[in-house]
């Protein structure tokens, strides 16, 4: 295997990788939306009445542990990505860095790709 075939393979590793944990910021940050659409409804403000605060307290505990998982998620993805980055930037071929910035950083689709790279498909 070839220096260039050993980075593109450690490249794409790290892009699964990366892409992996992009995909779960994405479903913690829906959780967080819909968790914060809940505590502000008119229906649990209401339960913040006489004996219903218990409900506002479990949930807003909820909201935060979720925020510091976001965050920790958060912090491991952009250090994911430095690392891809770097081995995108080691590929000789422009076409090639722009694949890959394509398909796995902004995660498109193979005929987004295509378009964007002036390819048919």
């Amino acid at each position: 295997m070839t220096k260039e075939e050993q980075i593109r393979e450690q490249v794409k590793r790290k892009l699964y990788k990366y892409t992996d944990v992009r995909d779960e910021c994405r479903q913690i940050a829906d959780q967080l939306q819909q968790l914060e659409t809940t505590i502000t409804s008119p229906r649990v403000q209401a339960l913040d009445g006489p004996g219903g605060g218990d409900a506002m307290t479990s949930l807003v505990a909820e909201l935060v542990g979720l925020q510091e998982k976001y965050k920790a998620k958060l912090h491991r993805l952009n250090a994911a990505l430095a690392e891809v980055e770097d081995l995108i930037g080691a590929l000789d071929d422009p076409v090639e860095r722009s694949l890959m910035r394509c398909r796995y950083i902004e995660g498109k689709v193979w005929e987004e790709v295509c378009v964007d790279l002036g390819y048919s498909w």
